[in-house]
């Protein structure tokens, strides 16, 4: 895997080839980056201090030069971005080294290609895996990850913008063209010396033809790359959160070793962090490891619930809108994300209960009445029916946001759920009305 990351150009990347596998391919490379300083946790702190203390470099091949930073330091060669590619050699594992290392190009946008902002999230997101978390290691994850979304979308706009100029310029010679052209496309079977006026003639009326081709062929790589642009857009929008405002620390070896999690760390720090991981595609890892730990050490409190369902949501966003741009094989992806979804808040409501009155209880509701309405909206978008109960399921989410009523949106929510149902329900009548006909005809 090492090799193929240093040897990969932008042509290669497959979220180039296809923006839907964006979040799949930097996993992939994500995990070879984890694989590799992994390997270095088995060594304990002492031996990583003891190489530090005698500046032992850590041996690589050239295809781990950008797993320690190599690539992004030539990038910015000032000596602060140096001494932490040094300070990486000597400790894979130096989260300071790694922050300040990838910090001017998330916090400033320094000048760099799509590669080097590529090296850039992938370091974020080591850091944003990392079992000590900060604020500032989830805001720098989200802000790479913007960015390099934004490098994406850039690089697929300048394709766009030189496909139309090749556009024009066939349009041009398409309007310009004459028996007479030198400059017009002959036909390889032709003999241009030939006096054969029927050959030539043939040949005059298939350069219009070849143009038209071909401006057929620009017309689609044109709507094809709009595709792309748009997804990344959208992609953008759902994965987009907002930035931690305190200076917060939380350990989850401490706190999965700590017993009960006592409530004021749940809303003042868990709640924070994992709003911010439910739009990291790329932690979630870490993010199901958190949950595991709430839903342990807080088990009557929905927060662990709450934040895994709306992780399931995020993921099935992103999934629809591959799906709707043209990636069908996502189908299935999605619809196993919308269902993990809506399993996790169903199983929240055991604690909820049937009076919502905490924060935490409201938002959950909130979500399962939410998730509820995708669920029937896009299944059948996607092919599939909803669950044989979903009618029970929405009429259990809108017995329970009423009890929510004054909260902002939840009135609206509750009258597209009725809707839904009454269709539903409108749906399951004609098909009784239809069997029972057939059943009449067959008595006949």
């Amino acid at each position: 895997m090492a090799e193929k990351l240093a040897q990969r150009s932008v042509r290669d990347l497959p979220e180039v080839q296809d923006p839907a596998k964006v979040f799949s391919s930097l996993q992939e490379d994500l995990d070879a980056y984890r694989a590799i300083t992994k390997k270095f946790q088995s060594e304990g702190a002492g031996a990583r201090i003891m190489r530090r203390a005698k500046k032992i470099l850590v041996k690589s091949k050239a295809a781990e030069e950008e797993i320690y930073g190599e690539v992004i330091a030539k990038c910015f060669p000032v000596k602060k971005t140096q001494d932490c590619v040094k300070r990486l050699r000597l400790d894979p594992l130096d989260s300071e080294a790694r922050i300040g290392l990838i910090e001017p190009f998330v916090m400033k946008g320094i000048k760099g290609n799509l590669m080097v902002y590529r090296q850039v999230v992938l370091q974020a997101m080591l850091e944003a895996n990392s079992p000590k978390l900060t604020s500032m290691k989830l805001n720098l994850a989200l802000m790479a990850q913007r960015r390099y979304l934004d490098k994406l979308m850039s690089f697929f706009k300048e394709e766009l913008n030189q496909l139309h100029a090749k556009l024009t310029d066939v349009q041009a010679r398409s309007r310009n063209l004459t028996p007479t052209d030198p400059t017009a496309p002959q036909n390889k079977d032709s003999d241009p010396s030939s006096k054969d006026d029927s050959a030539s003639s043939r040949a005059d009326k298939q350069q219009p033809e070849r143009y038209a081709s071909k401006e057929d062929e620009i017309n689609r790589q044109i709507d094809e790359t709009r595709n792309k642009i748009n997804f990344l857009k959208e992609c953008m929008g759902i994965v987009k959160a907002k930035q931690l405002g305190q200076n917060l620390e939380l350990d989850l070896n401490e706190l999965a070793s700590s017993g009960e999690i006592p409530k004021e760390q749940l809303t003042t720090i868990i709640s924070p962090f994992l709003s911010a991981m439910a739009a990291l595609p790329l932690a979630r890892s870490n993010a199901e490891w958190l949950i595991s730990i709430v839903k342990k050490g807080a088990p009557r409190i929905p927060i662990g619930g709450f934040y895994e369902s709306r992780m399931h949501r995020v993921r099935s966003k992103v999934f629809f809108v591959a799906y709707t741009a043209g990636n069908k094989k996502l189908a299935a992806e999605c619809g196993k994300a919308l269902f993990a979804s809506l399993n996790s808040i169903s199983a929240t409501l055991t604690i909820v209960g049937n009076h919502p009155s905490s924060k935490f209880d409201k938002a959950c509701v909130r979500e399962y009445g939410m998730i509820t309405h995708i669920v029937y909206q896009q299944s059948p978008l996607l092919g599939f029916a909803p669950p044989s109960n979903h009618g029970e399921t929405m009429q259990r989410a809108i017995e329970l946001l009423r009890e929510i009523a004054e909260e902002p949106g939840v009135p609206e929510l509750i009258n597209v759920l009725g809707k839904n149902l009454l269709n539903q329900q409108g749906i399951g009548q004609s098909r009784l009305a239809a069997n029972q006909s057939e059943e009449d005809a067959e008595e006949e």
